[in-house]
């Protein structure tokens, strides 16, 4: 005997908690139409595996439409396809967000990036700077050198003449 159908065969007080767990998300008449299949799924992987989930949330709305088209009754016909294109566009959105959250860290790695070859920049133009100033000062001091060392030889050979 199914889950769906023990549950069935509850106590009304025990029915009564049982209608707390159904909700718009996930309305009893969906249970209740696709229990079968349901009831055959390995829901423990789908927890631990992203793809294998959305693979079987895209099975389960296969499964949604295939009951839906056999419904005799155009009342709950007509629910099912409100629940179909409600988890349809709960799943869009998610989608959405989820888009929007990782164009969000690549903003952010993309800014961080730019700003540490912005800083690896000014570390090398602070460096070629030092470097030119170094070398100038090293031409200073090379060309005062030889200034003195033109003078003194002008007066050394003033000494000697």
């Amino acid at each position: 005997m199914s889950q769906w159908k023990q549950i069935q065969q509850l106590e009304m007080r025990l029915l009564e908690q049982v209608d707390y767990l159904y909700d718009d998300n996930f309305p009893m008449d969906i249970r209740q139409g696709l229990a079968g299949w349901i009831e055959a799924q390995d829901w423990e992987s789908a927890v631990n595996d992203e793809s294998m989930a959305s693979v079987m949330f895209t099975n389960l709305q296969t499964q949604l439409e295939k009951v839906r088209s056999q419904e005799q009754n155009f009342l709950q016909r007509h629910n099912m396809k409100i629940i179909q294109q409600q988890l349809q566009n709960k799943t869009k959105t998610q989608t959405q967000n989820k888009n929007k959250t990782q164009n969000n860290i690549d903003t952010k790695t993309q800014n961080k990036n730019k700003t540490q070859t912005q800083n690896n920049s000014k570390t090398q133009s602070n460096f070629d700077t030092k470097t030119q100033n170094k070398t100038k000062t090293q031409t200073n001091t090379d060309t005062k050198t030889q200034a003195q060392n033109k003078s003194k030889t002008q007066t050394n050979n003033r000494n000697n003449t």
